[in-house]
C-alpha cells in the first residue's frame, strides 16, 4: 500500500486521484486517461530511490523509510517534503527537515550541500545522497 500511495498523481483538469503505471511507461505506452474527467494526465516530477519511485506531487512529503531502509514503514515525521517558492510560484522545491544535511549534484554535476530546513530545486538529473541511500529527480 505504501508504493500506491508514493504512486499517487493528481489529473490537472478535475483533481482526481490516479496512479502512476511505470509498467506501462516501460512498454513505451503512457499513462491512461483520468479515471474521472477522461482528460490526460501529466507526470509530476518524480523521485527514484533504491528502486522505488515517488512522484513529487505539491503535497508529497519524503518520511524516513523513504531515505533509511531500516525504518521499515515509519511515518512518525517526515524528513523532506515538496514546497513551492515563496516568490518564485513556478519554482518548485523539496524541503530539507531532517537532521542531516544531504548532498546533490545536478545534472551540470556542481555538488552542493542541503543542510536541514534548506531546499533544493526541483530538476532532471539532480542526484541527492540521503546518507544511506541516493535518489535521482526524474521530470
Amino acid at each position: 500500500m505504501v508504493l500506491l500511495r508514493d504512486s499517487i498523481v493528481y489529473c490537472a483538469g478535475c483533481g482526481a486521484e490516479n496512479f502512476y503505471d511505470h509498467g506501462a511507461l516501460k512498454a513505451g505506452g503512457q499513462l491512461s486517461a483520468c479515471w474521472h474527467c477522461k482528460k490526460p494526465v501529466d507526470l509530476p516530477p518524480r523521485l527514484r530511490i533504491a528502486g522505488s519511485v515517488i512522484m513529487l506531487n505539491h503535497d508529497t512529503k519524503l518520511y524516513p523509510h523513504h531515505t533509511d531502509s531500516s525504518r521499515g514503514y515509519d511515518f512518525a515525521a517526515p524528513v523532506g517534503e515538496v514546497k513551492q517558492h515563496p516568490t518564485k510560484p513556478q519554482l518548485w522545491g523539496l524541503k530539507n527537515l531532517s537532521d542531516e544535511k544531504w548532498v546533490i549534484t545536478s545534472a551540470d554535476g556542481t555538488v552542493k550541500d542541503v543542510e536541514p530546513q534548506q531546499s533544493l530545486t526541483i530538476a532532471n538529473g539532480t542526484r541527492i545522497s540521503f546518507g544511506r541511500v541516493e535518489g535521482e529527480i526524474r521530470a
